[in-house]
């Protein structure tokens, strides 16, 4: 999930990750946690802290993902360009 995507298609997302480091064979990989749950507009709702473990719960508006209309002169679906793109499988 990106903020991009959240704001152009209407959709609640979960960002989750670990933290902390991890070693293997001399190498570091570090973890940033801050797991988080954002709205449709992209509005962060509930964020986890950079190094705890945490167990995110919050009230969230389906509703909000219903409306596809991003203003007055875009909709998500009605402005789709389906002449455009092909589903998998599809033949050209």
């Amino acid at each position: 999930c990106f903020r991009v995507n959240e704001i152009s298609f209407s959709y609640l997302c979960l960002y989750y990750t670990r933290w902390g480091k991890d070693e293997n064979r001399g190498k570091v990989l570090e973890f940033t946690g801050k797991s988080q749950i954002t709205d449709p507009n992209g509005k962060i709702i509930a964020k986890a802290l950079e190094s705890e473990d945490a167990l995110l719960e919050t009230e969230i508006d389906v509703s909000l993902s219903r409306d596809k209309n991003i203003n007055a002169f875009n909709d998500v679906f009605e402005d789709r360009r389906p002449d455009f793109y092909k589903l998998s499988g599809e033949e050209i």
